[in-house]
């Protein structure tokens, strides 16, 4: 057994102290089987890809090596049960009838759940009854997919060790030239399965059967086909020498006080070469032995050596064997591994024939950390860490690449994330790396071995951590005319020192007062106060709000500079806005006809329906406004799930079966005309008064009032009007919320389409513009407006536009708004 070791090494002036003690011990290798049996598979199935040079084990890219056979091209597959046969595995089996895709190639799921591929073929989604064992060991309803591709192998290739690695994380079973090679389970990381036993020189046939579990749904297994169809095949199928690794774990720890890393390393290695020789004619058989070393470096991210478990010994394995060796070293000063600071270290591991001559390399991410799950809190180096899961929309389960990848990494990081769920990407060793690099959690309750990666989280099925309710940094308002806020950092590891504050005031949706704080002297954890400093005098009839920004002061390949980390609003005072309107005294001539009262003024003509309680006609200085409007409006079904569908089905029939039963033509003193209607509801337990102030402008006050008179009902899905206008209108400009993540107040504008339909809530006023400059300016009087506007069909279709007191479920009982609509040109706003 070799001695214990320390050295001691300078890196950057720094002393780093670190011993290792390294054991060979040797194991009996197991029994893999012969040609009729089944074999285990090869490793302890911790993920990791055997190179043949240090340069290519750091690129990780196993396509790239010159050990791995490439499956490109042209596959047989099968989903039909009635194409099905038991022996679809034998070379001698007719696979004429089935489908050919070819890999890769592009592939996508239709409406119906099938998949087409590049060469628009259908790859239909039907159970198959007539099953073979590795879909029986998965779920009597599983689905199976068939493949069968043929591979042609020269003699080099034949004369050594072919190993196979299905890149699919389901039930799959494999078949060499008719011998079933192996199975993988469900969710296994990696499984290998050495098929040189099984192949001959020339046309070889290699036979797949994919299981997939009905519980996942046809949406989701047809997912898993399209998947396959590209990415199962990269780097499935490569050679390795007879001596190689047989396994590899790794552990980075902490000790007590946190500043030292402990690494532990455990390898395996086997000797697939003869195990005896015979000699005089069999008399005599000798056990035959191979020379192996096993070399390992720790670096740093500069390549700085850290830990060298370099060693001059030399061990001899025999045919046959295995043997095992365990490395322990330790880092002083060593940088720990955090979601916030993702410090990966470096292992390099090489195994080396008694001629010095590499046989394979793996090259390993380290992390030094302590996990623990107190009291149903993650604790990342002893500090309590709020898991903020990211959980991305529909993808590849299989063929994601690695930009695909990163675009994950940014959102996650962009968004304040810290956590993934395994599940979300099964087990892509590219996107482990990435989670290493860029410090993402990924939360893994399967039980395999992924313990070699400092970003996997081992929880049992029944450990529950619950997802953090706060952001990563509150922003805290203390006194408004002080100008004082509060900054407190919830970040475990992190100060706010690379990070600067921007406020701004908006009087009226408009900004009138800004700011920037650069030093934030907040350490993780802990709350400061400032004082903003701002000079802003405040005044009834006037909104006010603050908006308070994070930004990152530099940035990297995920988050770039002066991006908002963390945002809030806050209203100052009890101000709120107020706008007067001038009412306009012009002449107005009213026309009382028996099915329409017609108002026209010098600019304007309005057109009231006396059936239907509304204006039917708005012009202004001879363009179309308005084609009708306002109906009363309950809002309709969003969704067929929706709660509220049966009372979406009652109070919708209540408005379209609503009679008016009055009306009423007034004129004031001002020569303003009065326009009401009386529609009785639910068979007179309730009504609605609708009252239209025209003004010598062409401005329509319009009052809603919704009176219980009796009875239960149930909730109203909202309260409301909607109106039609003309296709021309192109943009609308609000001053409201956003809607969007942030959902603050303030001015937005943006185009008129079938996809804007999207709610703006808190609303004082919305302009609608039309092509040629004309609009329409509405109003909020006594409470704020919630709307929607988007056009019906693609092109130029109407645009349908809602103006509602609340677009969410309310009490069956009285209720009112009132809103103006005022006539304008180009983009002023008509007083």
């Amino acid at each position: 057994m070799p001695d214990k070791v320390t050295l001691k090494l300078f890196v950057f002036c720094a002393l780093i102290v670190f011993q290792f003690n390294l054991k060979g011990q040797v194991l009996s290798r197991e029994n893999s089987g012969n040609a009729e049996t089944e074999q285990a598979p090869d490793g302890p199935g911790t993920w990791y890809f055997p190179y043949e040079s240090l340069d290519k084990a750091i690129a990780a890219n196993p396509a790239a090596s010159e050990r791995t056979i490439s499956l490109e091209g042209p596959w047989k597959f099968s989903t039909d049960a009635k194409r099905f046969s038991p022996g679809f595995y034998t070379p001698e089996f007719d696979d004429a009838s089935w489908e050919t895709v070819k890999i890769p190639g592009e592939s996508r799921a239709t409406e119906n759940g099938e998949i087409r591929t590049s060469e628009n073929k259908a790859i239909g989604a039907a159970g198959n009854k007539d099953r073979s064992t590795a879909a029986a060991s998965r779920d009597e309803r599983a689905e199976v997919i068939l493949f069968r591709k043929k591979i042609n192998l020269d003699e080099i290739w034949a004369e050594k060790q072919l190993f196979i690695s299905p890149g699919m994380h389901t039930a799959t079973a494999i078949w060499v030239n008719g011998h079933r090679v192996g199975q993988t389970a469900a969710g296994s990381p990696k499984a290998e399965f050495n098929i040189t036993p099984f192949l001959q020189p020339g046309e070889n046939l290699l036979a797949l059967e994919l299981a997939l579990g009905r519980g996942q749904g046809v949406g989701a297994g047809t997912t898993l086909v399209q998947d396959l169809l590209s990415g199962m095949v990269k780097g499935m199928l490569y050679s390795r020498p007879e001596m190689h690794f047989q396994g590899i774990g790794l552990t980075g720890s902490l000790d007590k006080n946190r500043r030292k890393g402990l690494l532990e390393l455990d390898i395996r290695v086997e000797n697939r070469m003869d195990s005896v020789k015979e000699r005089f004619w069999g008399v005599l058989r000798e056990p035959i032995y191979s020379e192996a070393t096993v070399n390992a470096q720790l670096v740093d991210d500069e390549g700085n050596e850290i830990i060298d478990f370099r060693k001059d010994n030399t061990y001899k394995i025999r045919g046959g064997d295995r043997m095992a060796f365990h490395f322990e070293g330790t880092v002083d000063d060593v940088k720990p591994w955090s979601h916030e600071t993702p410090y990966c270290y470096r292992l390099n591991i090489t195994l080396l024939d008694g001629a010095g001559q590499v046989l394979e390399v793996v090259s390993q991410q380290v992390g030094f950390r302590t996990v623990e799950v107190e009291e149903e809190m993650l604790h990342v180096n002893g500090v309590p860490v709020p898991l903020r899961v990211f959980k991305p929309g529909p993808r590849p389960l299989f063929s994601m690449d690695r930009e695909q990848l990163m675009q994950d990494i940014r959102e996650i990081k962009q968004g304040n994330f810290n956590a993934v769920y395994a599940s979300s990407y099964f087990t892509y060793p590219s996107w482990y790396r990435l989670c290493n690099l860029y410090g993402v959690y990924v939360l893994d309750k399967r039980v395999h071995g992924n313990k070699n990666n400092p970003s996997i989280i081992s929880l049992s099925q029944k450990e529950r951590l619950p997802e953090a309710g706060k952001p990563v940094v509150d922003l805290l308002l203390a006194d408004f005319l002080k100008g004082t806020i509060g900054v407190r950092n919830h970040f475990a590891f992190r100060d706010l020192s690379g990070y600067y504050l921007q406020w701004e005031i908006l009087r009226n949706g408009k900004k009138a007062e800004e700011g920037r704080v650069e030093q934030l002297p907040v350490a993780s954890g802990q709350e400061t106060g400032l004082s903003l400093g701002y000079k802003m005098r405040f005044y009834e009839g006037n909104d006010y709000f603050l908006n308070l920004r994070l930004k990152t002061k530099t940035g990297d390949s995920l988050v770039p500079p002066d991006f908002t980390v963390a945002s809030r609003q806050f209203r100052l005072g009890p101000y709120h806005y107020e706008e007067e309107y001038q009412v306009d005294k012009g002449m107005i001539d009213v026309t009382d006809d028996p099915g329409s009262i017609v108002l026209n003024g010098y600019d304007f003509r309005i057109v009231f329906d006396k059936g239907k309680g509304q204006i039917s006609r708005y012009s202004y200085k001879g363009r179309e406004l308005m084609n009708e409007g306002p109906e009363l409006n309950f809002r309709k079904l969003l969704v067929p799930q929706d709660s509220l569908k049966e009372s979406h089905t009652l109070w919708n029939e209540a408005a379209d079966k609503g009679n008016i039963i009055d009306y009423k033509v007034t004129e004031d003193v001002n020569g303003n005309y009065y326009i009401s209607f009386t529609k009785v509801l639910l068979g007179g337990d309730a009504r609605l008064f609708q009252k239209f102030r025209v003004d010598g402008r062409g401005a329509i006050l319009v009052e809603n009032v919704f009176v219980r008179m009796q009875g239960d009902y149930p909730l109203m899905p909202g309260f409301g009007t909607s109106f039609r206008l003309p296709g021309d209108y192109r943009e609308m400009e609000w001053y409201g919320r956003e809607p969007a993540a942030q959902n603050e107040i303030g001015i937005y504008s943006g185009p008129i389409s079938a996809n804007t339909g999207s709610d703006k809530r808190d609303v004082r006023w919305v302009r609608l513009s039309r092509e040629d400059g004309y609009g329409l300016l509405i109003r909020k009087e006594n409470q704020l407006l919630n709307l929607t506007a988007a056009r019906e069909g693609a092109g130029d279709g109407p645009v349908l536009l809602s103006v509602d007191l609340a677009q969410q479920a309310l009490p069956f009982k009285s209720r009112n708004f009132t809103y103006r609509i005022i006539p304008y040109i180009s983009s002023a706003n008509v007083q």
